[in-house]
């Protein structure tokens, strides 16, 4: 779905985007945006009037919930086949006017159990440990019952990029990844 000179694309007069610095096109739905695939591939979990939104899945409500308030945030598929069901990451910025206030990421997971939750705890604080100062001042939590929520709030530094955790700091993401358990 290629578009136009001047930005119209074939969905209901939608006005196809380009981020600048990656150039993946996108598709401008007030009030949302959403990826631009070829009209074969399925975007049902992120278009709701055509299929289920990601928002209705229990699963992606609790993780969002130990995200909180960020403005950016990525998540890992859903799998019920793996120890560590679904995992996000999120940026939050630090509010203006607070002193002392810091960027900070947030990694939450859906563990399967509390035995993998706590495995899970353990490999974070393992890599925030081994990294240093790479992850200063981190701190984890885990939740109890069923599927219980881990979460990692890390903060930033001025000098460190926000999306870090994702793009060059992956440790602990990695230190969750299914060959782990």
């Amino acid at each position: 779905m290629a578009a136009g000179v001047d930005g119209r694309c074939g969905r209901g007069g939608s006005r196809a985007v380009t981020a600048v610095s990656c150039g993946y096109p996108g598709l401008v739905h007030a009030p949302a945006i959403s990826p631009a695939v070829d009209d074969e591939a399925s975007m049902a979990a992120v278009t709701p009037e055509n299929g289920d939104s990601l928002g209705d899945k229990e699963e992606y409500q609790r993780v969002t919930e130990c995200l909180g308030d960020v403005y950016r945030a990525d998540f890992s598929s859903l799998t019920s086949a793996e120890p560590v069901h679904l995992s996000a990451l999120g940026q939050r910025a630090a509010s203006t006017g607070t002193t002392g206030a810091k960027n900070t990421e947030i990694f939450c997971l859906i563990a399967k159990d509390e035995a993998t939750a706590d495995r899970a705890a353990e490999n974070l604080r393992s890599v925030v440990a081994e990294e240093a100062p790479a992850f200063d001042g981190t701190k984890v939590t885990v939740g109890k019952g069923d599927r219980p929520v881990v979460r990692a709030v890390v903060p930033d530094t001025g000098a460190q990029r926000p999306g870090r955790l994702i793009l060059s700091d992956t440790d602990l993401w990695m230190a969750v990844a299914p060959s782990e358990f």
